[in-house]
């Protein structure tokens, strides 16, 4: 009786171990069906976006192509009718002014190229030094007042700090750069009335902003408009005539000097960029 006992016991006991076994194995597999799921998961996440980045690439591409075409067609045109004909030299200096216009475009869209590649890279480094921020936003009034003024429109400047306030420390090329090519934008997309731009203090940074009074952006767009590749940078290349690495390269620029870059718009309404770097003045930096 006792053996038989025993061997019961031994049995269940033999019987546990099996059962501890079977649901150690269940539990592996169930695990590893789910992270097999989560792999699949993640593969077809990947999958889809590679595609998705590969359809961006081909149009922005299929759009970069279109714009280095139309200033060299231009260049080669011009170029080809004042060596072949005789032309007065008001229509000489008209298109000698066509072909240089095409070839600085064609050398900002090489350009932009060529610092999209440096950053990426992580070959880019912010450039320091002091400047007056109130000069800077001068001279873009100054730089675009004659497109302005083609078009009937207006450039209105704030820039409220005076003095010492206003000489300040950051990278000067990238900021105007970012100034450029918001003001650009807006003088381009507003029809009649006027362009602010300008900035504020805000706490520990200056926030700098473009006003246009155009048709504004829709929804879907600003949520991708500064990404590259992107259908919003590829709409505002093909609507603003830019290099289609414009905004992109901005907010490459503003991140890489502490701040942050966005726009709020509304179709029909027009758009304000705005755009954050840090408050550096001259005294704070050299004490």
């Amino acid at each position: 009786m006792n053996d038989q006992a025993k061997s019961r016991e031994e049995l269940l006991n033999e019987f546990q171990v099996l059962r501890m076994g079977y649901d150690a194995l269940k539990a592996s597999h169930e695990k590893d069906t789910s992270d097999l799921k989560n792999v699949m998961a993640d593969l077809v996440k990947a999958k889809e976006k590679a595609e998705q980045s590969d359809k961006f690439k081909s149009q922005f591409m299929a759009c970069l192509s279109h714009e280095l075409r139309t200033p060299l067609n231009g260049i080669i045109g011009f170029s080809q009718i004042l060596m072949e004909s005789k032309v007065s030299k008001d229509e000489q200096q008209d298109m000698l002014h066509l072909i240089n216009n095409g070839a600085n475009r064609m050398y900002t869209i090489i350009n932009d190229l060529f610092y999209m590649a440096t950053i990426e890279a992580g070959r880019m480094e912010p450039s320091i030094s002091a400047f007056n921020v109130n000069e800077k936003l001068d001279y873009i009034n100054d730089l675009f007042k004659s497109a302005a003024d083609k078009k009937g429109i207006q450039i209105l400047v704030e820039k409220p700090l005076i003095a010492e306030e206003a000489i300040i420390k950051s990278d000067i090329d990238k900021i105007l750069y970012v100034l450029k090519t918001l003001v650009n934008i807006a003088i381009i997309v507003t029809p009649t009335g006027s362009v602010n731009f300008g900035y504020k203090k805000s706490g520990q940074f200056l926030e700098f902003f473009v006003k246009d009074m155009g048709e504004g952006i829709s929804e879907e767009v600003i949520g991708i408009i500064f990404e590259k590749f992107s259908e919003g940078e590829i709409l505002i290349t093909h609507n603003y005539e830019l290099s289609g690495l414009g905004l992109a390269l901005s907010k490459s620029y503003v991140e890489m000097l502490g701040g942050k870059i966005r726009v709020d718009s509304e179709p029909g309404k027009g758009s304000t960029f705005y755009f954050t770097i840090p408050y550096y003045t001259a005294v704070e930096i050299n004490q």
